[in-house]
């Protein structure tokens, strides 16, 4: 059972710093006091009360504490002296708008509220004095810092410096925008609005960390080098995403009806920037190989889409320093076939590919496919390479070229025994059998590549299931987990608390019904470029379970040092 007396202390506190925290950040007072404060360089929106109860209460039931709500509110009675929250108007959202003033950055919170006096008594047990000086409200917390308050157009607004209120935005929903309707939870901050002084400020401190980098005792010259070159491509990045983004939003929903909680990242560049028109000639790619996951994977992945000139050169830069610091002349020689087919497909800059894997308490699979290149010759390359192993008698590699042929696609595979002095042998073999098998297919447009117990027969099934699929399009990416039988698997390997635990969580994940998926999905959206995450029913439960062993723990901890 939930403990909800400490997950709705949690969520109580949340509130608190969202309504009153939010304007200890120090904000740098005005200049000069003007009717109307210049556009925000950030916002934050939150939903109202009610549409917060009604969160807190779906994530009650749905993790078997269904007085979770009610719990919230008791800790807000506690914490208020019984006052809970009278004067707050429970049914409009809340806002924290971010302003600039000269080279400083002023804070606004927005509280709507039918009396703020009312309100004010509500939360004085969290201050040390409050007084009223005209309209002004002061309120002094116990650790000496204080923040300022009035009442405008239903609105109590605070501040950290009184002289910025009259310079207060009178309309925050206007500045909200489509934050309240889109999100629970949102934060949206104006790359463009910056200062120019603030960002060449910060990239100029990064520049300077990256110039000032050494290497460390525990690097080699390849790790160092690659280290290094990724600071660098770090740097361009962020220097572009200052120059050529507009906005950045933030936000997070609960949706009732799926019962999906969902993060989106969504990045708006600026119009006519080499970013904008990037993501506006996107195409979706129609291709087979988006049928090509296994039913019922545990973890299904596709992608297609073109790398930017500047991520390209990141790739091959890692591969050849890979390449020139092999430890040994066959290494280096088998390195360099790979790092061929690894630059064929780099060069062409446009990579589309598909995964999947099956993981089961006796079996663990994992298939995957790209898309090749025109005009490759990859047959030549896995055969020169496969060579190279057969050389070394200390790989006992076990071999079979050309073994099978699944329509157009070359079959081999490659075996490798499981030493009889490796860790956890047992574990291994019971999971991939006495070799370890890894299957190569070579087609006329597609890369195979599979590993795992029956590596072979469910990359042919992966195959086929392909052949048969009609072409679909592929978006940038797409991943998906199931939570359920990666916990089972994790309950028949791990040891003591860690299986109760992942015992605990796979019994969880049942009772939803095949609703226990992580989902990623990244690709442009009307110009812009949108990061989601969803988390289904299952996934909430697990979360209001954890909640709950936390409070568990706090709980025995209490009890055991009060005796």
């Amino acid at each position: 059972m939930l403990n909800s007396f400490m997950f709705a202390k949690t969520i109580a506190s949340l509130l608190i710093l969202l309504g009153f925290g939010a304007v200890f950040i120090p904000g740098a007072p005005g200049s000069a006091a003007r009717a109307e404060a210049p556009e925000p360089v950030a916002v934050i929106s939150s939903a109202s009360y009610d549409r917060w109860y009604d969160n807190v209460a779906l994530l009650g039931k749905i993790s078997g504490s269904p007085d979770l709500a009610q719990g919230l509110e008791a800790m807000l009675k506690i914490a208020t002296a019984n006052r809970g929250l009278a004067g707050l108007d429970k049914s409009r959202p809340w806002a924290v708008i971010a302003v600039p003033s000269g080279e400083q950055t002023t804070l606004y919170t927005y509280l709507p509220v039918t009396d703020l006096g009312q309100l004010i008594e509500a939360v004085q047990p969290f201050g040390k004095e409050i007084a009223k000086n005209g309209n002004t409200r002061e309120i002094e917390l116990a650790d000496g810092r204080t923040f300022h308050a009035i009442e405008q157009n239903g609105w109590a607004v605070l501040t950290a410096e009184t002289q910025t209120l009259s310079r207060a935005p009178k309309d925050p929903m206007r500045l909200l925008g489509d934050l309240p309707k889109r999100y629970d939870l949102a934060l949206r901050l104006y790359i463009s609005r910056l200062p120019e002084a603030r960002r060449a400020r910060f990239l100029a401190k990064f520049h300077q960390v990256v110039k000032d980098d050494r290497r460390l005792s525990t690097e080699n010259d390849a790790q160092y080098a690659i280290r290094r070159r990724s600071m660098w491509f770090t740097f361009q990045a962020l220097r572009a995403g200052a120059r050529q983004l507009d906005q950045v939003t933030l936000g997070l929903v609960l949706d009732h009806q799926s019962r999906r909680l969902s993060t989106e990242l969504v990045l708006v560049p600026r119009d006519g920037t080499p970013m904008a028109q990037r993501w506006s000639q996107h195409q979706e790619s129609k291709s087979p190989l988006a049928g090509f996951h296994l039913p019922g994977a545990t973890l299904t992945a596709a992608w297609a889409g073109t790398l930017s000139e500047a991520t390209a050169d990141m790739l091959v830069f890692t591969a050849d320093t890979l390449r020139t610091h092999a430890p040994d002349d066959s290494a280096r020689e088998a390195a360099v076939d790979v790092l061929e087919v690894i630059r064929s497909l780099l060069a062409s800059r446009h990579l589309e590919g598909a995964a999947g894997a099956v993981l089961e308490p006796e079996r663990a699979t994992w298939v995957s496919a790209v898309r090749l290149p025109a005009g490759g010759q990859m047959q030549q390359k896995i055969e020169h390479f496969v060579s190279l192993l057969r050389r070394n008698p200390e790989l006992r590699v076990g071999l079979e070229l050309n073994t099978d042929r699944n329509g157009e696609v070359r079959l081999h595979t490659l075996s490798f025994p499981i030493e009889d002095n490796v860790k956890n042998r047992a574990a291994l073999v019971r999971l991939f059998g006495q070799r370890i098998d890894i299957v190569v297919g070579i087609g006329k447009k597609h890369f195979y590549l599979a590993t795992g117990r029956d590596a072979l027969a469910t990359l042919k099934q992966a195959i086929a299931a392909s052949r048969t699929a009609p072409a679909a399009p592929l978006a940038p990416l797409e991943c998906s987990v199931a939570l359920g039988p990666v916990a089972e698997w994790a309950a028949q390997w791990a040891e003591g608390q860690d299986r109760f635990h992942a015992a605990l969580i796979a019994s969880a994940l049942k009772e939803s019904a095949g609703k226990d998926h992580v989902r990623l999905t990244v690709g442009p959206a009307e110009g812009h470029l949108r990061v989601r995450v969803e988390l289904e029913e299952g996934i909430l439960r697990i979360a209001g379970l954890a909640v709950g062993m936390v409070g568990a723990k706090r709980e025995t901890a209490g009890s055991a040092a009060v005796e």
